[in-house]
């Protein structure tokens, strides 16, 4: 199987209800969970601990992935400016914060666990491709070799993945000119690329429905 026939057609593990989207299959395992350990402040004064992430986190990522999974190109007919989110992570997956440093300032880093691919996902720009093949079954090559687009499947250079989901979503990077009689029509918002910038990283009424996938923005409300 091709790249361009694995993603063709609409997605049969992409469900939308409303603003709700939920991605039904899953190569997550809750054995690849770690361990949330108890903030234990050390004697210098600093932390050192990783726990399960807080709700306003957990709902960013679930936020900028399902917006990127119905924002890529022009293949539905979903509403543009409605706020999508996932109903949950994938079956196996969980977001978690490490926090280190100071008592009273910790640096927090979130990373997302449960992918028997690799280790962690760094961020929700890092875990969309991989979003994306989970939507569309896992597809694999006839080698049996995967179609996943993300940097720890295909080894994608992860500046490479950045361009393309600040590509993806230049068309939409548009205004409304001001209207007759000079007063200001209703512009249509800047909207802002979340594709995580690694150019300098490498060193080198209610209707269910399912949809086609693939994406990348996030309409600020």
């Amino acid at each position: 199987m091709a790249a361009a026939d694995a993603y063709s057609g609409d997605p049969l593990y992409l469900t939308v209800v409303d603003n709700l989207v939920t991605i039904t299959d899953s190569d997550g395992s809750f054995d690849r969970l770690p361990r949330s350990k108890e903030r234990v402040v050390l004697e210098d004064g600093t932390v050192n601990y990783l726990a399960a992430a807080d709700p306003d986190t957990d709902a960013r990522w679930r936020d900028k992935i399902a917006t990127f999974l119905i924002m890529e190109g022009a293949w539905h007919d979903l509403p543009r400016q409605r706020h999508y989110i996932l109903t949950a992570f994938p079956r196996g997956y969980r977001l978690y914060t490490h926090r280190k440093g100071d008592k009273s300032n910790p640096r927090q880093d979130s990373y997302l666990y449960g992918s028997t691919t690799c280790k962690v996902f760094r961020s929700p720009e890092e875990f969309v491709l991989h979003a994306k093949w989970l939507a569309y079954g896992q597809p694999r090559d006839h080698s049996n070799r995967t179609l996943c687009g993300c940097h720890y499947c295909s080894g994608t250079l992860r500046s490479e993945i950045s361009e393309m989901l600040k590509a993806a979503v230049s068309h939409l990077n548009s205004e409304r000119p001001p209207t007759e009689g000079g007063r200001p029509g209703m512009r249509s918002r800047k909207v802002p690329v979340l594709a995580k910038d690694y150019t300098n990283l490498d060193a080198s009424g209610s209707t269910s429905r399912r949809v086609k996938s693939t994406v990348f923005t996030h309409v600020e409300k």
